[in-house]
């Protein structure tokens, strides 16, 4: 497959992703019953972190002080040939949404310890910063694209 058409597959992916953020992103309601909050939570979490590797996994990545080369099959960022610098300029800091990763993992995708540990205070997600940073992410991603790819975005 040519590397252009790859790309718009991807793109469309990697878009629905986006889409699917924003949607839910706008759906939260302070008078939701718990389980509708609760379905609404772990969709948002479940889009937050693809978007959190899409934006954040490089080429190589650093965990528990191992090198590992990102898998082949996932779409990363840097596939659409970014402005490196000016991405990581102008987008959030890792570390200020590195929770997602973490509460996925403890709250959502695992039967941990972690979740009976859990209080009013710690267990909510942060939803207004991660909607704040990952916002502040996709916009600049799609103003570090080359102008041959913002189309794809639209």
């Amino acid at each position: 497959m040519k590397k252009i058409t790859k790309l718009k597959k991807a793109a469309r992916e990697v878009k629905y992703e986006i889409d699917m953020f924003n949607k839910l992103s706008t759906s939260f309601n302070p008078n939701l019953n718990i389980f509708s909050k609760n379905v609404l939570t772990e969709s948002f979490a479940v889009h937050a972190y693809c978007l959190f590797r899409f934006f954040y996994q490089g080429e190589i990545e650093v965990k528990n002080k191992t090198r590992k080369r990102k898998n082949p099959d996932d779409i990363i960022a840097e596939d659409f040939e970014i402005n490196r610098s000016q991405f990581r300029k102008n987008r959030t800091p890792k570390e200020c949404l590195k929770n997602i990763e973490k509460k996925r993992n403890k709250q959502i995708a695992h039967l941990t310890y972690n979740r009976i540990y859990r209080n009013s205070k710690t267990k909510d997600w942060k939803v207004g910063v991660i909607i704040k940073g990952l916002q502040k992410t996709i916009i600049a991603f799609i103003n570090s694209l080359p102008d041959e790819y913002k189309s794809f975005f639209n």
